[in-house]
């Protein structure tokens, strides 16, 4: 015997179950972000409304710096790459 012989094209084992690509990992990493990004945009845009259209200075005078400092500074690449860096800890 000289043991089993196998052939171009034949069959050695079937799976039951898809991989996913590289571009449809990427797609969904990309939708993941941008998921998280709606859900805290929206949540920051409601807060810093209200402290703006509050009465009282210091709710105003918060929204504002909190927006100016930390958005106008800081680059939508590096928010995103730190949220990739992030992403498996969160």
């Amino acid at each position: 015997m000289t043991g089993i012989q196998f052939f171009e094209g034949d069959v050695l084992a079937k799976t039951k179950y898809y991989k996913m690509g590289p571009l449809v990992t990427g797609l969904l990493i990309t939708l993941e972000i941008s998921i998280y990004s709606i859900f805290f945009a929206i949540i920051i845009g409601v807060f810093t409304g209200l402290a703006r259209i509050s009465k009282k200075p210091v709710p105003q005078e918060t929204g504002s710096f909190l927006y100016r400092d930390n958005q106008r500074h800081s680059s939508a690449c590096s928010d995103i790459y730190i949220l990739f860096l992030h992403r498996d800890s969160v």
